[in-house]
This record gives C-alpha cells, sequence and structure tokens, in this order.
C-alpha cells in the first residue's frame, strides 16, 4: 500500500512533487512497486478542465478540513466520493463542498451520470455496515465478522474488533475475536484484545485464559492492551503490569489521564481512590460528558444511589441527546427508589435510540412492577427486536404471560429462551412448569 515517504521526503515531510504530478508517480503507470495501480488522466478522469480546482486529484479524493479554526488538513483516507453516503448516514462529499449551491440530490444524479452507479463498492459496503453498526443494529453482527475474516486491511479487521464490543457477550463474537488474537498485525491483536476485555470484566474464565499469553506479545501496546483487559488479576511484576502502570503514570497529567487512574482503581477494588480519582478529572476538565458518567458509576457501586443520580443529570446536562446517559439515570433512579422517575428516564433512553435492548427489557420489567403487563410485554417485544439473541428478554416476557394466564404465550416465549441459550435453567424449569 501507499506509504508516507511514496509522497512526503522523510527528512523534511515536504511534498516530492506538487499538484497533479504527485499523483502522476504511482498514476502515470510503470510503477514496478505499484503495478495494480490505475493508468488515470485527470481531464477525462474528473471531468472538469485544465488547471480547474475540480481538475486536481486532491479536491475530490483527499478534501480540505480546517481544523481548530487554523489547521487546514487533506484526508488522508484517499475516498472516492459518494453522494448517497451523504444523503443516508450523513457522511460530507467532495462534490458539495466545491457546489456549495447545490443540494445532495443534485450531487447524486451528477455522479451518477459521470460515473455510474456502482452500488457494490467495497467502500460504501463498508460505510453502510459501520453506519449499521454504530447504530447497535443486530443484522451488523454478521457482516462485522465477515469482514474480520475477508478484508485484507489490517485497519478495517481492527476496526471490526472494536465495533463487535457490542456484542462481545455473544459466543460466536468471542470465538471471532479470539481467532483474531493471533493475526499478524498488532493492530489488529490489540483491537481484538481490547473488545474481549469486555467479556473477562463478566467473568469469562475461558476467554481471560485465550487473552493470557498476550501478556507475553512482542509488541508493547499489545501487552499494555492484555494487562488493562486482566486489571483486577494482572501481577503488576510482571513486565506487562509494569508497563501499564507506566503508561498510566505518564498520563496522569491530563484529564483523561485521572480518569483511566480511576478505571484502574476501580477494578483493583478501592472505589474509594477510584472517586477521589474522578474526581480530580472533573475539576480538571468540568465540561466532559463522561467523566460526570463514570463518577456515577462509581457511586453507584460505593452504594450512593442518590450522588449517582446527580452526577448523571450532569452528564445528560452536557449532552441531552446521550441514550446512554439516560439509560444509566434510570437505573440510579431505580437504586433510589424511584420507580416513576427510572420509567420516565427509560422511555426517554429508548425514544433516543429505539435499538436499545437493555433499556426495553429493564422497561418491561418496571412496567411489569408497576403493574402494567401489557405495557411490559410490548417494550419486551420491542427489545427481542432489537437484540434477537439476548435470551433474557424471552424469558422475562414469559413470566409475565404466566402470570397472566396466558400458557400458550409464555410456552413460546420460554422455548425461545431455551433455544437461545439451552442451559438457561429458569426458562427449562418454566417450560416444564407450563408443560404439566
Amino acid at each position: 500500500g501507499v506509504r508516507c515517504a511514496d509522497c512526503h521526503d522523510p527528512h523534511t515531510g515536504k511534498r516530492i512533487a506538487t499538484g497533479n504530478n504527485l499523483c502522476m508517480t504511482c498514476h502515470a503507470g510503470g510503477r514496478v512497486d505499484f503495478p495494480t495501480a490505475p493508468v488515470i488522466n485527470p481531464t477525462a478522469h474528473s471531468h472538469h478542465g485544465v488547471d480547474s480546482t475540480g481538475n486536481q486529484c486532491v479536491s475530490c479524493h483527499m478534501p480540505v478540513t480546517t481544523y481548530m479554526q487554523r489547521h487546514p488538513r487533506h484526508d488522508h483516507s484517499f475516498s472516492i466520493p459518494d453522494p448517497r453516503l451523504t444523503k443516508e448516514l450523513g457522511v460530507p462529499n467532495a462534490c458539495n463542498r466545491c457546489h456549495t449551491d447545490k443540494d445532495t440530490e443534485w450531487a447524486i444524479a451528477s455522479h451518477k451520470s459521470l460515473f455510474g452507479e456502482r452500488p457494490d463498492r467495497p467502500s460504501r459496503t463498508r460505510a453502510l455496515l459501520i453506519g449499521s453498526a454504530r447504530r447497535g443494529e443486530p443484522a451488523a453482527r454478521d457482516g462485522l465478522i465477515k469482514l474480520l475474516f475477508s478484508d485484507e486491511t489490517a485497519a478495517w479487521k481492527a476496526t471490526a474488533c472494536r465495533l463487535l464490543v457490542r456484542w462481545v457477550m455473544d459466543p460466536v463474537v468471542v470465538q471471532a475475536l479470539q481467532a483474531r488474537l493471533s493475526d499478524e498485525s498488532p493492530l489488529v491483536r490489540e483491537a481484538a484484545v481490547r473488545s474481549l476485555g469486555t467479556a473477562v470484566r463478566e467473568n469469562a474464565a475461558p476467554v481471560r485464559d485465550a487473552l493470557a499469553p498476550l501478556l507475553e506479545d512482542p509488541v508493547r501496546s499489545v501487552r499494555i492492551a492484555a494487562a488493562w483487559a486482566q486489571v483486577d488479576q494482572v501481577d503488576l511484576n510482571s513486565r506487562a503490569g509494569k508497563e501499564l502502570v507506566h503508561m498510566l503514570d505518564i498520563n496522569a497529567d491530563q484529564p483523561t489521564g485521572r480518569m483511566q487512574l480511576a478505571q484502574f482503581a476501580m477494578y483493583r477494588g478501592d472505589n474509594g481512590a477510584a472517586i477521589r480519582q474522578m474526581r480530580k478529572a472533573i475539576e480538571w476538565d468540568p465540561n466532559s460528558p463522561p467523566f460526570h458518567h463514570d463518577l456515577a458509576i462509581l457511586l453507584s457501586t460505593s452504594g450512593d444511589a442518590r450522588g449517582a443520580v446527580t452526577a448523571i443529570r450532569e452528564a445528560i446536562r452536557l449532552d441531552p441527546e446521550n441514550a446512554e446517559y439516560q439509560y444509566k439515570l434510570a437505573l440510579a433512579q431505580n437504586e433510589a427508589g424511584s420507580t416513576p422517575e427510572s420509567i420516565a428516564a427509560l422511555e426517554k433512553t429508548v425514544q433516543l435510540d429505539p435499538g436499545h435492548a437493555r433499556a426495553w427489557y429493564n422497561l418491561g420489567l418496571a412496567r411489569s412492577g408497576a403493574n402494567q403487563p401489557r405495557e411490559a410485554i410490548a417494550a419486551l417485544l420491542k427489545g427481542e427486536a432489537a437484540d434477537p439473541s439476548d435470551s433474557s428478554i424471552p424469558y422475562a416476557r414469559a413470566t409475565i404471560h404466566a402470570r397472566l394466564g396466558q400458557k400458550n404465550e409464555a410456552l413460546v416465549a420460554a422455548n425461545r429462551a431455551l433455544r437461545l441459550r439451552p442451559d438457561f435453567a429458569e426458562a427449562r424449569q418454566l417450560v416444564q412448569a407450563l408443560s404439566r
């Protein structure tokens, strides 16, 4: 693939040629090290006149974004403009960056007339998959696993590993991520370790065993990731343990570093130290919503439900459209004994994120506890649709149907839970009781 030194002088950082001449060092043909690079005539390819902005390769494939109001940077992903992704995902497109007087529909039509439909271009398929995964759509799981084993680019495999963290308690996902622990790329190994770390913290002993060899990985970033994934048990006197502590110390002068120290203390069983570190992070950066969110979690686990409510409300004030914060508010309100407020927060959660399966699940339980069985069943059905792999949701629905005397519906739901998790003892007992 293209490396920095193909375009930049390695000593000065300056480009080795100007304008389209730089791109033509590969795309004029004849490069032995890039035999598959297509030969391109910039004028014919761009459909823009010579010396026009649109004739410059970088205008379409490396558009400029200005960062911090002072630093214009070219996009180095070498992307292909796709106005349809603007319509479907909100991704900017190079056409409308120049043609600001035109709308997206014009860009879509113009692009199609000049370059054709190209519906199956890998970059487009990948973008749609990533968008689906970020929305938490269950169908994205299988697409990410396929990407994990079919794409040759390490960065995309690593991206798939990180996005799969949403489904990391799914045995199929765990198996796929474990297979990438031996990937030749340290980028992929590290990403797989980081995602599997969530499963470790849910007491998945086999995953912990699979990660243990990565503590001796030849690459330090992978060793540190493996140590962090097993931070509750890692030997701090081991090489990986010492490297983890060193990394935490280096970052301790930053708010995010204090947040990491808080997490470290929490996983090592010292909630008091964790809360102190988190408050220090907030003192240094009071406008960061995740800090208030993490403080709420720590206060909750320490038994301070009211303090957790106050902290998570501050996170919501700073980021009111974050569904996860609303969900955590609901949990904190429930711990504080405020059931109506908890239900209201759960309803706000699913309004912001209709695909939040656990919010639907908890809303179902809360409505059932509030003597609203039909509304509870409706919420649980939404939860099943959002995450068809979660056996606890149909089981909860089965118990409500059973209490209502709806034997057939209860049997169907309980059997569904058993199919999803054959070792689900409570679901099996319910099926047996209903079958008598």
